[in-house]
């Protein structure tokens, strides 16, 4: 049943879009995503959403299943402002703290979020920093105000080097009312105050419009982050979940705090569950992801046809009599290897529109066998 290849096996993207589109597989889009999770919310634990305050550099961790929030830690720096924070891809956290004169630069803390405790990472002479991700590589691009405190000014999007601060243009964003921007390990998006949810190319700085028709019912320094689950979490006066596809959001709620948020990141709860995402849409590339699996283990992917199960792996196999919640339609759709952080992924490639309405995934680990949330298809 597991003797497939691994996908890292078989010659790169045109098979690996072979094997996704022979199996008629509907990937699930972020808004299913969300759908999913807000329908059965037990299956994850703790997870936050984890903002800085625009003035007193306080930061406040929202549950992001509820939007409870709570104090969480002060940095203590509230002299100037911040203005964004961003996570590279080993977890740590940097915030911007901007001399809101316009005049000096900005400073650029890695912040240990539980304490509060900062340490300088780098400084630039960019003073009107807006936004700010990590990108592939751990690259940081910042969205920066030509002319600070005038408003409505054109914004750039710049690379800084961390730790020399030194700054590099790429280009006009196309923007007046950058409020965030953030990376789903395959692009950049932004939210901007003029004109909704955007994707960005870190190539040119150019922006495009998610739904030109729509910008939507937030206001005051939006600011945007995706969770390990795919989900886009967007804060303004309430948290909200980001429909990626529509750029049209739905609330969750936010209590505990009436300050303004001016930047936020996802942090995984004390202990991270074995969770199975994806990202893209049909018609389109598409990838799975696990996180939380046993680090440099493998990790199958399931798929079955129709309804749900639950049928228990067949005996023979690793892990037979594991309960699955997949019919007796399941198949390994790709054996993978998780990395040294408990992820694994498969894709991004293309799955046409007509995979839909069909499929179920669910991920087995192999080292314990623990099986993930299931995903049922409902686009």
């Amino acid at each position: 049943m597991f003797t497939q290849r691994s996908a890292a096996a078989h010659p790169a993207r045109s098979a690996a879009a072979s094997v996704l589109s022979s199996a008629a597989l509907r990937l699930l889009s972020i808004t299913t995503v969300v759908t999913l999770l807000l329908a059965g919310r037990g299956q994850a634990t703790a997870q936050q959403v984890v903002g800085i305050d625009l003035f007193s550099g306080k930061l406040y961790s929202i549950e992001a299943r509820t939007g409870q929030a709570s104090l969480l830690s002060d940095t203590g720096l509230n002299f100037f402002i911040w203005a964004a924070l961003a996570k590279d891809s080993t977890g740590r956290l940097f915030g911007a703290y901007v001399d809101n004169r316009g005049v000096t630069g900005t400073w650029i803390y890695e912040i240990n979020p539980y304490t509060g405790q900062s340490a300088l990472a780098a400084f630039t002479t960019l003073a009107g920093i807006t936004a700010m991700s990590f990108g592939a590589n751990d690259a940081l691009y910042v969205g920066h105000d030509r002319f600070p405190g005038l408003g409505g000014s054109p914004v750039d999007l710049y690379q800084v080097d961390v730790p020399t601060g030194v700054a590099t243009l790429i280009g006009d964003m196309g923007s007046t009312g950058l409020a965030a921007l953030t990376y789903d390990g395959v692009e950049m998006w932004a939210y901007d105050g003029d004109i909704g949810l955007a994707r960005v190319d870190v190539q040119t700085g150019s922006m495009t419009d998610v739904n030109p028709g729509f910008i939507g019912p937030l206001d005051l320094f939006e600011s945007i982050c995706f969770g390990d689950d795919g989900i886009l979490y967007q804060v303004d006066a309430a948290l909200w979940i980001q429909d990626t596809h529509t750029g049209v959001p739905s609330m969750v709620n936010l209590t505990g705090y009436s300050g303004l948020l001016v930047g936020i990141e996802y942090l995984p709860g004390p202990a991270t569950p074995f969770t199975l995402g994806t990202q893209g849409e049909t018609g389109g590339n598409m990838a799975a992801q696990v996180w939380g699996a046993t680090p440099n283990r493998t990790v199958v992917l399931l798929r079955a046809q129709g309804g749900g199960g639950p049928t228990a792996v067949p005996g023979g196999n690793p892990c037979a009599g594991t309960w699955l919640d997949l019919n007796a339609t399941l198949a390994p759709l790709a054996v993978l290897r998780a990395d040294a952080a408990g992820r694994a992924r498969l894709g991004p490639a293309f799955v046409p529109p007509a995979a839909a309405r069909t499929t179920r995934l669910q991920a087995l680990d192999l080292a314990t066998c623990a099986v993930s949330n299931p995903l049922r298809i409902i686009y």
